[in-house]
């Protein structure tokens, strides 16, 4: 019924492994596989999450204002009103279709239709809105301002007030310098893994920042994190060749596995784009002395 009651109905396919959560004011279906859920009375919080799901069918006939559609796949979403409808936030779902039954609309809203609008964007971390604007199922691209608030570039022209706004790969680098430099700060107060947690949003909203990726090498190599100080430092090179701290930080995160000829030619790399560099130098002294002991005594 409507009003004040707040029961989801659900029907449930054979291989549901659904976790409902109807705690008085929201409804989750957190892997679920082969079900349909029936909501047909008012939820307090007027928001269904779907989560790492499959072949699911949500028919809507009460207000259901949100859907937080992540990570999952062969979803179908009917609304039958549209008045009932609100926004559909998702990111990394395949094959999701959104049918408003009065508009006679069904559409592909998934990563088919957002990577056709948005080639460049990023299926693993970039949020996306689908709303009913102007008679049409729009997809936008979700930006966060500087104060993480959710809104498109869309609306950040509107509110302009004809004043330039950056387009959204601007927006996205301006917003990965800020967490680049809180990165820094708290990396200088000591506060390596809060420095972590900036450098690596800051790589959630542009993945190919060399300099970053370093200085989260650099926070890995000080907690002893040696395969993701590989894993950053290799990234580095292969973006900015002529990077020497990305040559040295991979020289010290192989020294750290103790894949010490590696290390060495890692090393020698960085040697060759900054010769007089005393550390360097003494690195690969270092690495070239273990190396050998290592041939000598067959270990790895």
């Amino acid at each position: 019924g409507e009003g004040s009651c707040t029961l989801v109905y659900l029907l449930i396919g054979l291989f549901c492994s659904l976790v409902i959560l109807l705690i008085g004011y929201c409804a989750c279906a957190d892997r679920c596989e082969d079900c349909t859920i029936h909501v047909k009375a008012r939820v307090l919080t007027s928001t269904l999450e779907i989560w790492e799901s499959k072949k699911v069918t949500v028919d809507v006939r009460a207000p259901l204002k949100t859907i937080q559609a992540d990570e999952s796949q062969d979803v179908h979403v009917r609304y039958h009103r549209t008045e009932h409808f609100g926004a559909v936030v998702q990111a990394g779902m395949q094959r999701f279709t959104l049918e408003l039954a009065e508009e006679a609309v069904q559409q592909e809203v998934g990563l088919t239709a957002i990577t056709e609008k948005y080639p460049n964007c990023n299926p693993e971390t970039d949020q996306f809105y689908t709303r009913w604007i102007n008679e049409e199922l729009l997809i936008e691209k979700i930006i966060r301002t500087d104060d993480g608030f959710p809104t498109t570039h869309r609306e950040l022209k509107e509110q302009s007030n004809g004043e330039e706004v950056p387009d959204e790969e601007q927006f996205a680098l301006q917003r990965a310098m800020k967490k680049k430099e809180d990165g820094n700060t708290a990396f200088r107060a000591g506060h390596v893994q809060q420095a972590i947690v900036c450098y690596s949003e800051a790589l959630m909203l542009k993945d190919d920042m060399p300099l970053v990726l370093s200085n989260r090498a650099q926070c890995f190599l000080k907690l002893g994190e040696y395969e993701k100080a590989l894993a950053d430092s290799s990234r580095v090179v292969e973006l900015e060749p002529e990077l020497v701290k990305g040559w040295f930080r991979k020289g010290l995160s192989l020294s750290g596995l103790e894949r010490h000829q590696e290390a060495v030619d890692a090393f020698e790399k960085a040697l060759k784009l900054a010769p007089n560099d005393t550390n360097i130098q003494a690195s690969v002294k270092v690495s070239a002395y273990k190396a050998a002991k290592q041939a000598r005594d067959g270990t790895k």
